[in-house]
Formats: structure tokens, sequence, C-alpha cells
């Protein structure tokens, strides 16, 4: 997974810089901060670097690269829209903490979610989950524990297969109530 991580995480678009003089106009500072404004015909663009590393680059064909040597904050008192019509894509290979105040999460269309390790849900109130059919999976045990009661509820049937033996264990009484009761 980190070699994934790593491979993926080279994002940066090669430069479209093409400068030809008299088109480019360059500012340096004697620290080594830099604003080039090219008007090089077909390569026109925008480059604002810090002698850091850290830059922002436009270029002609409307792509905006944005490079961060050390931490970016970002701060919004009122409301912040991101709306993407293309493909998105965010790689953390840190951790991530995403903390909101009541929250709806709409994918519009099929959604996979691949997690390479362990994954808990810890919720404080109630865990809901609704859908036409629930398909779940495990190649080796599936273990419930309950601080109560577990209550099933079908409206037509409650099917258990087995492949080797099937064991109720109970602490108390086992009752069975039903129209007709078949033991074999």
């Amino acid at each position: 997974m980190t070699d994934r991580l790593q491979r993926d995480n080279q994002r940066l678009p090669p430069s479209t810089a093409n400068p030809r003089y008299p088109y480019n106009k360059i500012q340096q500072t004697a620290s080594g901060h830099r604003i080039e404004i090219d008007d090089t015909p077909g390569a026109e663009r925008i480059f604002w670097g810090h002698r850091s590393g850290t830059y922002i680059e436009m270029s002609a064909d409307g792509k905006f690269v944005e490079s961060i040597t050390g931490n970016k904050f970002s701060y919004v008192k009122g409301t912040s829209t991101i709306t993407v019509d293309g493909f998105s894509d965010i790689k953390v290979t840190g951790s991530k903490v995403v903390i909101m105040g009541g929250s709806l999460l709409e994918i519009l269309g099929k959604c996979d979610v691949q997690i390479y390790g362990d994954c808990n849900f810890v919720v404080s109130e109630n865990f809901r989950v609704l859908a036409k059919n629930i398909l779940l999976s495990a190649t080796e045990n599936v273990n419930i524990e309950v601080g109560k009661n577990v209550n099933t509820n079908a409206g037509e049937q409650i099917r258990t297969t087995s492949g080797s033996d099937e064991v109720h264990q109970n602490g108390g009484e086992f009752i069975a109530r039903a129209t007709n009761i078949r033991l074999n």
C-alpha cells in the first residue's frame, strides 16, 4: 500500500513554461522570491514562487497548480463551496480528521470503499443501515456482541444454513413459538 501511495502522490503536472523574450517578465528578490508574468503566445502563464519552493502557477490552458512545501491553513468564516465537474482525487499519506456539525454525505451512483487495515465505527447514539439488500460477507468469522437483546424480524422467512453443526447456547430458557414446529 505504501508503494501505491507514493506512486499515486506524484500528482504535480509538468510546468507548461515555454518563455520567449521579450514576452516573459520576471521579478526576483535578493532572497529568491519570484514572480513571472509570461505573455509568450500560446504559453501564457503567471507564476508566483516563494524561495522555500512553495508556488502557484496558472497556465494558458486554464490549469492552476499549487505546490506547498510546508503546512497549509485555510479558514472560511462564511460558506464555502467546491464544485468539481470532472474527476476529483484526494490522497492523504498521513492521518486525516474531518469534524462536521450535522452532515449529509450523498453519493449519486456506485460507491466502493477499500480499507487496507482495521476499521471501527463508533456511534454514540443509533446506527441504522437501510438498503434494498444487504450482503455481509467475511472470509473467517462474524461475531455479534450485544449488551442486552437481539431482535430479528422478517416479513417472510428467516433461513439459516450451516455447512457443519449449528449450536445455540443460552443461559436461560429456549422459547420457540410458531404455528408448526418441525424438528428432524
